[in-house]
């Protein structure tokens, strides 16, 4: 599963462009924004660098595990914050995309904080809310461009006459975000109810609530902090950068180190099966995701409940042992008492739901070596049976052979008998005596 060396790898080089332009956006921003002579031009000049270093983050995250999708979504995150940082500098339509968009990056966010660890929304319910919060960060933000009671960039996307629209949609967005991040907080203790694993759950709680408070933040800023710490709109839009800032961050230390790390590994599974060089078998790509070099992929043979590994020998199943656990593979769509094949693991290393999931990724690899070691324990019962035949024919010729020896030599004796007996006669015969 190693990945190529990085301007040899066509996704390498595509990331290298990427981060790139990225690079280029975030200075020709901060260069605008900072001619202008704004009061604290750090707040301004950290919005575009933030929108790099998500960008950053989720690129090497994305070339070291090219099927994790968390690093996609980091660099939407990036990318969409580079948009909407667009609106703090001079040019008409950089800044009309920013203003359109400068919602977009809380939808990025949300979407983010629920696809975690794995990069599907979880759980299915939460789906819709995704779907919601990017219709109201970026469909509300259009309306209230059309009415702002302010100069635009461009005057025929600029509706006048009506400035309590913006004001009316504002609102409507701000409430509509506060309401559909408390429903993906509650998806969000859904996720964390249903994960057993204690340091797992820690990890997930770190993120999740980091990413709730990002959220939250930005009507907190404008509704409690600022009124109660006297912060300006400049203090305000510092604070909210500062909580994006540390999102690739919090997102990228819980990638590379935290106790999800495994699971990355095991997610690559799925590119490891659907690469056609692949020279490893099902029980290696497992042992090496979950780190865990005693794995076993044992087979249950047809209409029998003998279990055998991939070259066909047969192996005890350590069903009930305190040490090795077994997790069964649903290969055929079958119960588990009927599974065609089991992974057996050092439980106290490797956890359950890790196992599971490489199961059921690589169900149809397994099912294919499954068949191969069928037909491998077939040949070795075939070529068990042949020797067996070999063996009794030896020891039938060797039967027959004594036997064959034992009676001649039994006949030999007997006449030479009866030819001492005959002589004995003759003799009587001659002698006169007699």
């Amino acid at each position: 599963m190693a990945r190529a060396p990085l301007m040899r790898d066509p996704l390498g080089r595509a990331l290298i462009l990427l981060v790139a332009a990225a690079a280029l956006v975030a200075v020709l921003e901060t260069a605008f924004a900072l001619g202008q002579h704004p009061p604290y031009p750090y707040f301004f000049a950290a919005f575009p660098l933030s929108g790099l270093l998500s960008v950053v983050i989720g690129a090497v995250l994305w070339h070291r595990r090219p099927s994790l999708r968390i690093a996609f979504l980091l660099v939407v995150q990036g990318v969409l914050l580079l948009a909407a940082a667009g609106s703090n500098v001079t040019n008409a339509y950089a800044m009309l995309i920013g203003i359109a968009l400068a919602e977009a990056p809380i939808g990025a966010l949300f979407a983010l904080v629920l696809a975690f660890p794995g990069g599907d929304v979880r759980p299915r319910f939460a789906r819709p809310l995704v779907i919601a919060f990017y219709v109201v960060t970026v469909g509300l933000q259009i309306p209230q461009y059309l009415t702002m009671p302010v100069e635009m960039p461009v005057d025929w996307l600029h509706i006048e006459g009506h400035p309590e629209w913006a004001v009316r949609f504002n609102d409507v967005q701000a409430t509509s975000v506060s309401v559909l991040t408390a429903l993906g907080a509650l998806a969000v203790l859904d996720v964390l109810r249903r994960t057993r694993d204690g340091r797992r759950r820690w990890v997930l709680a770190s993120v999740y609530g980091y990413g709730l408070i990002a959220l939250l933040g930005i009507p907190i800023s404008a509704h409690v902090l600022a009124p109660l710490l006297d912060w300006n709109v400049f203090q305000r839009f510092g604070f909210q950068v500062g909580l994006f800032a540390g999102i690739p961050v919090v997102f990228g230390i819980a990638v590379i180190a935290g106790a999800y790390a495994r699971t990355f590994e095991v997610s690559e599974l799925g590119r490891w099966l659907g690469d056609p060089g692949a020279r490893t078998t099902p029980e290696e790509a497992i042992a090496r995701a979950l780190g865990d070099p005693s794995v076993q992929v044992l087979y249950r043979l047809p209409g029998s409940s003998e279990f055998v590994d991939a070259e066909g020998v047969s192996v005890p199943v350590p069903f009930g042992s305190p040490v090795r656990h077994v997790v069964p593979v649903h290969t055929r769509g079958v119960d588990s008492a009927a599974a065609g094949a089991v992974v057996v693991y050092d439980g106290g290393t490797v956890h359950r739901d890790l196992v599971e999931e490489a199961a059921r990724v690589l169900a149809l690899a397994i099912e294919r070596d499954r068949l191969g070691a069928e037909v491998a324990a077939s040949r070795r019962a075939l070529m068990e049976a042949g020797r067996q035949l070999l063996r009794s024919a030896d020891t039938e010729r060797r039967r027959i052979a004594r036997d064959l020896h034992d009676s001649v030599q039994n006949r030999l004796v007997l006449a030479a008998m009866e030819v001492g007996r005959l002589q004995e006669l003759i003799g009587a015969v001659d002698d006169p005596d007699q």
